[in-house]
C-alpha cells in the first residue's frame, strides 16, 4: 500500500430510501481501520445531497489506498452506479465489496470489472492484497469498541424515529443506537441467508466486554435506548443473565431490545427469574419470528417451532410486560389458503395480549436462501446472473418487495391485503409518535382504526383507505428525507 494511509468507505442508498439505521458493518471497518493507523472516511449516498461532489473533491484533496463499499441486495442499482463512477474517476484504485449481497455472490462481483476484491465473511479481518475472494473470521472479542463518531452522519441516526413500538407506557426514545455482541445464529430456517452464508457459527463477546462497551457508547453518546441488533441474542443464556447482572450492578440506566426464538421461554432457559433480570436491566422489547400460525407452513420453514410455543412466549412477555414483536409471513411457497386463514386467525387471537404487535409480509425470496432455490430448481424462478443485471431495480424489486404477483402464491392479494393493514393496525412501520400536529395524528388515528375493524372482520374488499394510507406514508418518508439530506 502507498504512504496516504487513507481509504474511502461507501453505504450506497436503497431503493426503498430507507435510512434510519447507521452501518454498523461498515463502523466496525472504520473502527479496526482507524486502530491499525489509516484515515477512514466514510460517505453515506442516502444523506449526501450530492455523493458524486463530494467523492469528487476527496480525490482532488487526497490519495486513497483503496475503496471499501458495503452492498445489500436493494442497494445494487445504487452501488453499480457510484462504482462506475468511481471507476471513471479513479481507475487504477482497488475496490474491495463486502456486504450480504457479496457474501451471496461472490463469483458475480467479482467477474464485474468493477470490483477487484471479495470480502465474504467478517471485514475487519486484514484481506491479502493477492487474493480475489477472502473468507475469514475474527474474534469478536479483539476488536475495539465501534467509533460511531467515524460517520459523521451519526448524529442524524442517534436523533432518527425509532419505528419499533417499544413499550407503550414509556417515553420514546430520544437518542438511540444499534449494537452488536454476537455474531451467526445455529437456526435453519429455510428463508434465512445465515444459513447459506456460513453464518450459522454462533460468535460472541465476553459479557464483561459487552457491558464495558454498552457503558462507553451510552455515556459518550448520551444515549437513552439500545437496539441490540445480533440473529439471535439470547442463544448463550448464562452469557445474558451475566451481561444483565453486571448492567444492575454497575447502574447502568437504558432500555434495550433484542431478537429471541419463541421456544426459549421455557424453565430450564429463558424463564421467568430471567426475564425478571432482563427487565431489571432495561428490556423492554424482543423481536420475535413467529412467522405462522400453521404447523404446516413452520415445518416448511424449518422453524422448529409450533403454534403452541408462538402463544406461550408473547403470553409470557405480557405478564412481564414486556413488548413482543412479532413477524409473520404470508403466502409461503407450499403454502395452502387454510394455510394463511391459521395464520390470519392466530394474528387475532394474540391481539388480546396488551403487549403484543406484529408486521406481517409475503414472502419475499431472498437470494439462495433454500426455499429461493427450490423456486428456481422448479422452474418458478430464475436470478439475475450478474452484477450488472442486480442494478436494474425492475429485478432486485422481484427478490425485495412484498408488491408483486408470484407464481407459487395461493392468495396474492388477500395477502397483501392482510399484511398491510396488520401493519397499520400494530404501527410497526409508521406510528403516530412519526407525526406532528392534530390533525395528522386525527388522520393517522383513523386509518388504524379502519385497519382494526378490516382486521377484526376479515373483510378487505374496496381498500380506498389503504391507497391513502399508503400515499400518506409516502408523502411523510419523502420529508423526512428531505430534512435528513438538509441536516
Amino acid at each position: 500500500m502507498t504512504e496516504s494511509k487513507n481509504v474511502l468507505l461507501i453505504r450506497p442508498e436503497n431503493i426503498y430510501r430507507q435510512n434510519n439505521y447507521p452501518s454498523l458493518g461498515l463502523l466496525s471497518v472504520a473502527t479496526s481501520l482507524f486502530h491499525a493507523g489509516y484515515t477512514p472516511v466514510i460517505i453515506n449516498a442516502a444523506l449526501e445531497r450530492d455523493w458524486k461532489l463530494k467523492i469528487r473533491r476527496l480525490f482532488n484533496c487526497a490519495n486513497f489506498d483503496c475503496i471499501g463499499i458495503t452492498i445489500m441486495t436493494s442497494e445494487c442499482p445504487s452501488a453499480y452506479e457510484i462504482l462506475n463512477y468511481i471507476q471513471g474517476l479513479a481507475p487504477s484504485t482497488p475496490i474491495i465489496a463486502g456486504g450480504w449481497h457479496v457474501r451471496l455472490f461472490p463469483e458475480q462481483m467479482l467477474e464485474s470489472h468493477l470490483i477487484s476484491h471479495a470480502c465474504i465473511n467478517d471485514g475487519e479481518m486484514e484481506i491479502d492484497s493477492g487474493a480475489k475472494k477472502t473468507f475469514n473470521i475474527c474474534n469478536l472479542n479483539d476488536l475495539a469498541v465501534v467509533r460511531y463518531d467515524l460517520d459523521p452522519n451519526i448524529e442524524t441516526f442517534i436523533t432518527s424515529y425509532l419505528t419499533d413500538r417499544l413499550d407503550p407506557n414509556r417515553p420514546r426514545p430520544k437518542r438511540w443506537l444499534p449494537y452488536e455482541s454476537s455474531r451467526g445464529c445455529p437456526s435453519e430456517c429455510t428463508f434465512c441467508a445465515n444459513v447459506v452464508t456460513n453464518n450459522r457459527t454462533y460468535r460472541k463477546k465476553h459479557a464483561a466486554k459487552v457491558v464495558a462497551e454498552l457503558s462507553h457508547i451510552v455515556k459518550k453518546y448520551k444515549l437513552d435506548h439500545i437496539k441490540i441488533i445480533d440473529d439471535n441474542f439470547f442463544v448463550n443464556i448464562n452469557r445474558v443473565r451475566s451481561i444483565c447482572r453486571m448492567i444492575c450492578e454497575y447502574g447502568l440506566e437504558f432500555t434495550w431490545d433484542a431478537e429471541c426464538r419463541a421456544d426459549y421461554f421455557r424453565h430450564d432457559f429463558l424463564d421467568d427469574d430471567t426475564l425478571r433480570l432482563c427487565k431489571k436491566a432495561g428490556l423492554i422489547q424482543l423481536t420475535l419470528g413467529l412467522e405462522s400460525g400453521s404447523q404446516h407452513t413452520l415445518d416448511i420453514m424449518k422453524k422448529n417451532i409450533t403454534p403452541y410455543d408462538s402463544i406461550h412466549a408473547v403470553k409470557v412477555c405480557n405478564h412481564h410486560e414486556i413488548t413482543s414483536r412479532c413477524s409473520f409471513m404470508l403466502d409461503v411457497p407450499g403454502e395452502t389458503s387454510e394455510d394463511i386463514e391459521k395464520t390470519r386467525q392466530f394474528i387475532r387471537r394474540l391481539r388480546q395480549f396488551p403487549y403484543f404487535t406484529c408486521g406481517v409480509q409475503t414472502f419475499r425470496p431472498y437470494p439462495r436462501c433454500e426455499l429461493t432455490q427450490s423456486l428456481i430448481a422448479s422452474g418458478q424462478w430464475s436470478e439475475p446472473g450478474n452484477f450488472s443485471d442486480w442494478s436494474d431495480e425492475y429485478y432486485v424489486r422481484q427478490f425485495t418487495a412484498a408488491q408483486h404477483d408470484q407464481p407459487w402464491q395461493v392468495q396474492p392479494k388477500r395477502s397483501r391485503y392482510i399484511s398491510s393493514y396488520e401493519y397499520i393496525e400494530s404501527g410497526t412501520q409508521f406510528d403516530t409518535h412519526m407525526v406532528k400536529g392534530k390533525f395528522k395524528k386525527m388522520l393517522f388515528g383513523m386509518f388504524k382504526g379502519l385497519a382494526k375493524f378490516r382486521n377484526d372482520h376479515n373483510w378487505y374488499r374496496c381498500p380506498i383507505d389503504l391507497f391513502l394510507y399508503q400515499k400518506f406514508q409516502e408523502w411523510f418518508l419523502k420529508r423526512q428525507e428531505k430534512q435528513c439530506r438538509k441536516s
